[in-house]
């Protein structure tokens, strides 16, 4: 039996419709089970979204509020010092490059000289 036992046996049409139908139907559940997961993961998302879309919102209209409140604080220093508010730093030296948080933490992460 060499060849033999290695061979699948031969299946009549009517078998191998059933086992067709079989193999199609487990794939259609599989492809049912993955389209409920991802409808989960899009509803999420969705609610994600616009979550965020209402905070964006939000910071847009609270934006001109924060604006005349700084506004009011500066004015109030400049009266409080008798000098004018001093510039805010560079917008560079505030925010840093994307590797440079990289490096400082490469650098945290070695133990220190004792």
């Amino acid at each position: 039996g060499g060849r033999r036992g290695n061979q699948k046996p031969q299946l009549t049409p009517q078998q191998q419709a059933t086992q067709d139908l079989a193999d199609a139907t487990a794939t259609y559940e599989k492809a049912s089970d993955d389209q409920r997961t991802l409808d989960r993961v899009v509803a999420t998302d969705q609610r994600k979204l616009t979550t965020l879309q209402a905070a964006v919102a939000k910071a847009k209209d609270d934006l001109p509020v924060q604006q005349a409140r700084l506004k009011k604080a500066e004015d109030d220093y400049t009266a409080l010092t008798g000098k004018p508010y001093p510039a805010p730093p560079e917008a560079k030296a505030a925010d840093p490059k994307p590797g440079d948080a990289k490096t400082a933490d490469a650098k945290s992460d070695q133990p220190k000289a004792k």
